[in-house]
């Protein structure tokens, strides 16, 4: 995919030749478009809280008799 494939110019008759003097132009034949995605560096997660000591949180939420 994404290849250019020059063509070879075709070989004129005698007659034709003085109406094409100037410089020759080159014919490109293009196949197509390659579309690449670009590597993007991995996202940083945040860096996470430290656990509590001791109780765990959900221990201290608990509705405690009173």
């Amino acid at each position: 995919m994404a290849d250019v494939i020059p063509f070879a110019p075709r070989r004129r008759s005698a007659s034709q030749g003085a109406a094409a003097a100037g410089p020759f132009g080159q014919i490109l034949f293009f196949t197509g478009v390659r579309y690449e995605r670009q590597h993007e560096p991995a996202a940083s997660k945040p860096p996470r809280r430290p656990r509590p000591v001791g109780r765990g949180e959900r221990e201290n939420r608990r509705r405690r008799p009173g």
